[in-house]
């Protein structure tokens, strides 16, 4: 009796489950899937030259010009000539109302989502 060949999908799982509990012996240590933080984020960037910093962080300097900035009435011009264009509602407009409503909102990381 002859043994079935098995497929290569097979073969390479069977590599993949040898091989994880080979480098969890050699003490790779498993990557942790909540570290943002950790060696596989970039780091910062170095405090300008004159070590400026905001609240312990670096101040990043904005180029000047700013061609982002310059552009910026430019493009909210062009944008509004293509109105016409949609169908959908866009006359809206965003209020701050934190005064009267004290809800604040600021945004943090949690395990469970980001």
């Amino acid at each position: 009796m002859t043994t079935p060949r098995r497929s290569f999908a097979s073969r390479l799982l069977a590599f993949l489950a040898l091989l994880l509990p080979a480098a969890v012996l050699l003490g790779a240590p498993p990557p942790d899937p909540h570290d943002h933080l950790g060696t596989a984020s970039p780091a910062l960037p170095a405090p300008a030259a004159g070590g400026k910093t905001l609240d312990g962080l670096p101040v990043i300097d904005v180029p000047n010009p700013d061609v982002g900035a310059d552009t910026l009435a430019a493009r909210g011009a062009a944008e509004k000539a293509t109105v016409a264009q949609f169908k959908v509602f866009h006359d809206f407009q965003f209020t701050d109302r934190l005064p009267e409503s004290g809800i604040t909102f600021v945004h943090g990381i949690v395990d469970d989502a980001g």
